[in-house]
């Protein structure tokens, strides 16, 4: 073994400390301008106590694809070490996450410099339906390089499943209520996260690695034709579109 798995975790934590020093210390940062309020609130007024942003059916279609996303990448940490048992294999395992986040930021890019007609909604469902397909597809593939490539193909679609929802969530905060809006797309990735990592467990032990690729993917399709549903909803009261 190259390295020791505990100090493994310690490197990256100390990597993650340091880029949150040096993201939060950035000029960028610094140079944001500071929020101004533009008046006085009025007890009682919907200034002081805005609804919200739950009850707006477009704005849950942002949500939805993206803990799809996370569901699946969630389910993919723990599936892949469980197809390469034993220390060997741990090797194996992290080269395979690797290229799937080596894929997550080539779609990244791609997809940031590409001009994708459609609105954020539509489109944000599209890609989590393709990733949706793919991370589904390595549970039938019957060999690694297969499983491999169809890994990467994956991973091309899930960053770009973010990025959407990230920007298009500040249309529906507009200036004053951004910070909720993108407080929720962090909740729905966390929880997605944590619900990808404890059902592929669950289903591994039961049924099989396989299996956990197949079970995800039947739930992130009835979660992502629930998204659908909602993005297609007409709302009854004006809003920003995205």
């Amino acid at each position: 073994m190259i390295i020791e798995p505990g100090l493994a975790l310690l490197v990256a934590a100390v990597l993650v400390v340091l880029g949150t020093g040096l993201f939060v210390s950035s000029p960028a940062i610094k140079q944001s301008p500071r929020r101004q309020h533009a008046g006085p609130s009025i007890p009682g007024s919907s200034a002081q106590r805005p609804c919200t942003l739950l009850g707006n059916a477009h704005y849950i279609s942002l949500l939805v694809p993206t803990l799809v996303a996370v569901l699946v990448s969630g389910n993919l940490t723990i599936a892949i070490p469980a197809v390469f048992p034993g220390a060997d294999g741990a090797a194996a395992a992290g080269i395979v996450l690797g290229l799937f986040a080596g894929g997550s930021a080539v779609g990244g890019l791609i997809f940031g410099a590409a001009r994708i007609p459609g609105r954020a909604r539509f489109q944000v469902i599209g890609l989590a339906t393709i990733l949706v397909v793919l991370s589904s597809a390595v549970g039938l593939t019957g060999n690694i390089v297969g499983m491999t490539i169809t890994v990467v193909a994956a991973g091309a679609f899930f960053s770009p499943v973010t990025i959407v929802a990230y920007f298009a969530a500040n249309d529906y905060g507009v200036d004053h209520r951004k910070t909720e809006s993108t407080t929720w797309v962090n909740t729905s990735h966390n929880i997605g996260a944590a619900a990808g990592s404890a059902l592929a467990g669950i289903v591994i032990e039961l049924v099989g690695v396989n299996a956990s690729f197949l079970a995800m993917g039947a739930i992130a399709a009835v979660l992502v034709a629930a998204a659908s549903v909602l993005a297609c909803r007409p709302l009854h009261e004006p809003s920003r579109q995205a």
